[in-house]
């Protein structure tokens, strides 16, 4: 992570796309953009920070039966930024507040089958959430048509 002068805000650098680094001088200001930092680790899920002007609050609730403490475990293991509570004897909500919560979606997105509920306070990613699964039905809706015609 670095902060960007041209674009006015911390980035990821990859540093594989690295070609070459000029030493020019030391950075004044270098106790600020660690401030920044520091105050940005705790809602980063990723490499990404498509804004740092705000977070997105990204939610969901899972299902698992009381012989079924390995997906409560992996919730907790997984987290990250975010916080697990348990909701009752079966119900576990996981919610976090990111700068870029579409990268939670392809980890949410394995728990399928499992979420109950499920909200983001950005509109797009509850309709690319939803959307994937309309699509994921779809084909296998399909499938079995396909199978039952066999």
């Amino acid at each position: 992570m670095s902060y960007s002068y041209a674009a006015q805000r911390l980035l990821f650098n990859r540093l594989d796309h690295i070609e070459s680094i000029e030493v020019k001088r030391t950075e004044e200001r270098y106790e600020e953009f660690l401030r920044l930092a520091q105050e940005a680790a705790p809602h980063i899920w990723g490499a990404g920070m498509i804004r740092t002007d705000r977070l997105e609050e990204i939610s969901f609730t899972v299902e698992a039966a009381a012989d079924e403490q390995f997906i409560v475990q992996r919730l907790e293991r997984e987290k990250r930024c975010g916080t697990v509570r348990q909701l009752d004897a079966e119900h576990y909500c996981f919610s976090a507040a990111v700068y870029d919560a579409r990268e939670l979606l392809p980890w949410i997105r394995t728990f399928i089958g499992r979420i109950n509920a499920f909200s983001c306070s950005n509109e797009e990613i509850e309709r690319i959430f939803y959307d994937d699964l309309e699509q994921t039905a779809a084909y296998y809706l399909q499938e079995v048509q396909a199978d039952g015609e066999q």
